[in-house]
């Protein structure tokens, strides 16, 4: 939500905050005071305040945070009990001395305030608002709560919305879209028991809790066994401890009892000065943690560089529980959770990586995600290439040097086009530029964390990485502290000549890709095309050289002289719709790439023409185990055109058999259809042992996957086809049509879903309907319901039983259409009720899963 103002020169409030917070560890309660003090330096008068009590987000299944849990099929806030759903109170509210109170903003929801000012603010001017607040800590399920010892306290203040040349950004609070706040500075007091350890933004500024921290972090790295260090503190005593955070939107803290902690100075070569780096951690992650002071220094030593200068004495890490990701971001403090040493050091990078995007340049983290957690990603990339250079795709996901189909020798960057690529390749990709709350579920990370990664390396690459990284540092210094825009972004370019408007027309706001083309060599030229929709940059190796061209229309040409191979983007900085058409090579048996084998292939290597295949073994009763292989088109990425083959060999029968599919994938524009699917597919086996009977059956049609909410689990489906199958009774072959549609919602409250399906046939017509749905009582216990209803709409005298509606469901020879597999189709629990496999049945029609003859 954003509402306009009626100046749009650029400006910037400043809100300072002096917090006093008592915390009641027995209770889960915090105490406190707030005096904040509002400086107008907008253009406007202001006679109103939003406020974000973003605490009420927990008070029950009804606010804006309770609901996108559902949408993001968790079900745990929306089940959980009591002491999960909690609130926060302001009384005794003050402005400049006159009392005041906070009104309802927007009806329904409570994490959003109005505060009316008694006189109007006018441009230049300042007010003092002060507020008593207490707030119930919720049992952790996102960012805010406690979990056994450990208290997490974040956004838990209350906090003004930010005013800027766009008007006012109240917003509620969500898990999936982050946080818009005011700069300002921060002193805040906490009263604890004495043995809790406090990690906070900004400095600690009571000396004698600084010297005993730097004391016991110094006992802490000494000793050997972290189980055995002493208690920090008299559990029975009260204490106060004192911060103070310049030039900051947010302060966060976290305390437990049961932290090791741990210090290092660290010194920042490109700032000629030491950050404090400061690890808090549980005992028994302790093997996890002992390297995190230094990848906590390694990153703002990288970023002071890359960016700009880090203005704070302190930066830290806290092993703390987290409901919201692996890690969350504060100003000079991130929250960590991590299952192994490799995975710490990625989200510790990423998380410090923030106090520059979201904490020095503050975008809009709702409006515009991509920003903060693009350029985030980005340089946590850049950081392992820093740190951890030629990391190959295996080893940028797991951490390992595993190195499966040569996908290790390929750039880490190629698991990140992975996932954006399968997106289009489901026609579900969206722009990254779009308000977080228009992202589906799935895109958000996408679009988020992934596609902005590889565009930004585009820009990098087209730029050179001197000029990119001069250009960054001249943007921090302009735009450091203060709010930033993509129009902003547009400027970026500050020494340079080349014109970056692709960067944000075609990757950020549209999904419009590039798709460069290696045609062939004509005489002394390699032609290249461009079959794409962006004018984004070529880059082309021809040999063992590089060329970088501005983006064109059509095809261009290239002067070669002896070179023998040739490729488009191979390090994968690129947002390029198809590599299969980037390589070429000259030569006898040229070919466009190499042509590969490749055993029990998953994700292909665009650097090769892989023939996946896989050895696989079968068993019905008629055909015995069959032994065969699979040759098949890779799952990631999905193609085009993809297919799967399966002959096998039955050792029983000695008869071929097995089974086929061929599908094309293709995209409609517009909003209502999302793919159409042609396809043949086929299948044969055995029946009879004895008489060397077999069925097959050839199966032709459309699928048809209809548009649906992005921000729903939905399902919208059409299936049309044609099946040519064997009578199971009668030595023929008989055709039979289908059209079927389903619609689903996977909520995770009372999910639901209903077929409608026609089948039609020589001598009948019929149609039926099923509807099924889940009515949830709580978490684990409810009520599941399914309704069938079927109906003859025609049937001659050629007509005979095997397609009647049945009580019990379909055996394997009344299953017409051979859609499922079956054991022992041949076995009749009729005559072989001692057979195990004469038991399986498909549970379709009334679905009792006792015999029946009806």
């Amino acid at each position: 939500m954003s509402f306009c103002a009626s100046a749009q020169s650029v400006f910037q409030q400043k809100v300072n905050h002096k917090i006093n917070v008592e915390l009641d560890t027995n209770q889960k309660k915090l105490l406190g005071s707030i005096k904040t003090t509002y400086i107008n330096n907008s253009p406007d008068t202001l006679s109103f305040i939003y406020y974000h009590l973003w605490p009420n987000a927990y008070k029950d299944t009804e606010t804006s945070y309770a609901k996108q849990q559902i949408l993001l099929q968790n079900a745990n806030f929306y089940f959980s009990k009591s002491e999960y759903k909690v609130s926060i109170e302001c009384v005794n509210i003050q402005v400049n001395s006159v009392e005041s109170e906070l009104k309802e903003a927007f009806s329904g929801i409570d994490d959003i305030k109005l505060l009316p000012l008694p006189e109007d603010l006018f441009p230049g001017d300042t007010i003092i608002i002060s507020m008593d607040f207490s707030v119930s800590i919720p049992v952790l399920t996102s960012r805010m709560g406690w979990r056994n010892n450990d208290f997490c306290l974040t956004q838990w203040y209350p906090k003004p919305a930010v005013y800027d040349q766009y008007g006012w950004h109240p917003m509620s609070y969500l898990d999936m879209g982050e946080f818009y706040s005011e700069f300002g500075d921060f002193e805040v007091s906490i009263s604890l028991p004495d043995n809790y350890i406090v990690a906070a933004s900004g400095d600690l500024t009571s000396r004698k809790e600084l010297h005993r921290l730097e004391d016991y972090a110094e006992l802490c790295k000494s000793s050997k066994y972290k189980e055995n260090i002493r208690a920090y503190g008299d559990s029975t005593k009260m204490k106060t401890v004192n911060y103070v955070c310049t030039n900051v939107h947010d302060f966060a803290w976290f305390t437990s009892p049961d932290f090791v902690v741990e210090m290092e100075p660290f010194f920042i070569s490109s700032q000629d000065k030491y950050v404090r780096c400061w690890a808090f951690y549980n005992k028994e992650n302790a093997d996890l943690w002992d390297d995190a002071t230094k990848y906590i220094g390694q990153t703002v030593n990288m970023m002071s560089y890359e960016v700009g200068s880090y203005p704070y004495n302190n930066c830290s890490a806290v092993d703390a529980p987290l409901g919201a990701g692996g890690g969350m971001e504060y100003p000079t403090i991130t929250v960590v959770t991590a299952i192994d040493k490799y995975s710490l050091e990625r989200v510790i990078a990423h998380e410090v990586i923030h106090n520059w995007f979201y904490g020095m340049l503050a975008s809009n983290e709702r409006n515009n995600s991509w920003i903060d957690e693009g350029f985030t990603s980005f340089y946590e990339s850049k950081y392992f290439d820093r740190y951890y250079p030629n990391l190959g795709m295996i080893s940028e996901l797991i951490g390992k040097d595993v190195n499966i189909h040569g996908l290790n020798e390929i750039s880490g960057r190629f698991s990140k086009e992975l996932a954006w690529s399968y997106f289009i390749s489901e026609n579900i990709d969206q722009p990254a530029g779009l308000n977080s709350e228009e992202m589906s579920p799935l895109n958000y990370f996408i679009l988020s964390y992934y596609k902005p990664v590889v565009a930004i390396y585009s820009l990098e690459k087209y730029l050179g990485e001197e000029l990119f990284r001069k250009n960054m540092n001249s943007f921090y210094n302009i735009y450091h502290h203060t709010h930033i825009y993509p129009e902003d972004l547009r400027s970026f370019n500050l020494h340079g000549v080349q014109d970056i408007s692709w960067f944000f027309d075609d990757f950020i706001l549209e999904n419009n890709y590039p798709d460069y083309k290696i045609c062939g060599i004509k005489k002394d030229s390699l032609i290249v095309k461009n079959k794409g929709e962006s004018l984004s940059p070529l880059f082309l190796n021809i040999g063992d050289s590089s060329v970088i061209v501005d983006g064109f229309e059509g095809s261009r040409s290239y002067a070669i002289n002896n070179e023998k191979e040739f490729s488009i983007d191979p390090d994968f900085r690129t947002l390029d719709l198809n590599r299969r058409n980037n390589y070429f090579r000259k030569g006898f048996l040229k070919c466009r790439r190499p042509v590969k084998l490749s055993l029990f292939n998953i994700v292909d290597n665009p650097k090769y023409f892989q023939i996946p295949i896989a050895p696989i073994v079968t068993y019905n009763s008629t055909d015995g185990w069959s032994p065969g292989i699979m040759f098949y088109t890779s799952p990631l990425p999905k193609k085009k055109f993809e297919f799967q083959l399966l002959p096998v060999w039955g050792t029983k029968t000695n008869m071929l058999n097995g089974y086929a599919n061929f599908s094309v994938f293709i995209h409609p524009a517009g909003k209502t259809l999302r793919e159409i699917e042609p396809f043949v597919s086929g299948r044969k086996f055995g029946l009879d042992d004895e008489t060397g009977s077999y069925f097959y059956k050839v199966s032709s049609g459309l699928k048809i996957k209809f548009q649906t909410d992005v921000h729903k689990n939905l399902e919208s489906e059409l299936l049309v086809r044609n099946i040519s199958a064997s009578d199971y009774y009668f030595d023929t072959l008989k055709n039979y049509q289908q059209i079927k549609y389903r619609y689903a919602d996977y909520n995770p409250i009372n999910p639901w879903s209903i077929d409608l399906d026609i089948q039609n046939g020589i001598g009948f017509t019929k149609m039926s309907a099923e509807y099924k749905q889940f009515i949830s009582y709580n978490k684990r216990i409810g009520l599941s319901i399914r309704i069938f209803a079927g109906k003859f709409l025609y049937s001659s005298d050629e007509y005979y039983g095997n397609y009647n509606f049945r009580l019990y469901g379909n055996t394997g020879s009344q299953d017409y259409f051979y859609d499922h597999l079956f054991l022992g189709r041949n076995e009749d629990i009729r005559t072989s009720p001692q057979n195990i496999w004469a038991h399986q049945f498909i549970r379709n029609d009334g679905g009792f899963t006792l015999y029946s003859p009806y």
